[in-house]
């Protein structure tokens, strides 16, 4: 073959293949451009839903966990709200059943004030409806305190003598009487029994010359 034959075949051979290389290289290039971002975005894409699930599930098990405090929260001050309104009813109904007892004793000592009024002993039915009145007084009672009082101020302390508050002991249930009257004497309701008993009782020491009050 003529040399210069050779030699124009080896340029032409090597001019098509730097040719091929270049396409291929701006091929390569061309398609990278394009693949490249794709396949970034897809490895973003996926990191992001990974964190979006892991963030989603935090939040889920965040919720869960405060939605749970406070219904334990909820459920323990309804357990308190319950304890402490059953403590309340125990407490007012307790009160209420001292007071209907303290008011049946109070009429068991009315009854024995009648009776020692029927035998004329003053002396001891004084006792008995002061004490019937106080018990009345602090068993919420008004109706029968008020017609123990009548009673101990129309009958008992009139006939009275002075030898009957020592005979008797009367001053310690006298001075718990008008202290159950004074604790109860809201607008007043029992000052008038109040002046009259001191009266009376003042009365009964002055006329045997014997001032205590």
């Amino acid at each position: 073959m003529d040399p210069n034959q050779v030699l124009e075949a080896v340029n032409a051979f090597y001019s098509d293949a730097f040719s091929n290389l270049i396409t291929l290289t701006v091929a390569v290039m061309g398609l990278g451009g394009v693949v490249i971002p794709i396949v970034v975005y897809l490895i973003q894409f996926s990191y992001f839903r990974v964190e979006q699930d892991r963030i989603k599930s935090q939040i889920e098990d965040t919720i869960k966990k405060e939605t749970e405090e406070m219904r334990l929260e909820l459920l323990a001050k309804n357990q308190e709200d319950m304890l402490n309104l059953e403590k309340k009813l125990y407490d007012e109904l307790t009160s209420k059943l001292d007071q209907k007892m303290t008011a049946i004793n109070g009429g068991v000592y009315h009854v024995q004030g009648v009776i020692s009024l029927n035998e004329k002993s003053y002396g001891q039915a004084t006792v008995d409806f002061v004490t019937a009145a106080t018990l009345s007084i602090k068993g919420k009672d008004e109706m029968n305190g008020r017609k123990e009082l009548n009673i101990l101020i129309e009958q008992c302390l009139p006939n009275l003598y002075n030898s009957d508050f020592d005979d008797f002991d009367l001053d310690k249930p006298i001075s718990s009487l008008m202290a159950a009257l004074q604790t109860n004497n809201e607008n007043r309701r029992f000052s008038e029994e109040i002046r009259a008993i001191k009266s009376l009782v003042k009365k009964t020491r002055e006329k045997y010359k014997q001032v205590v009050i």
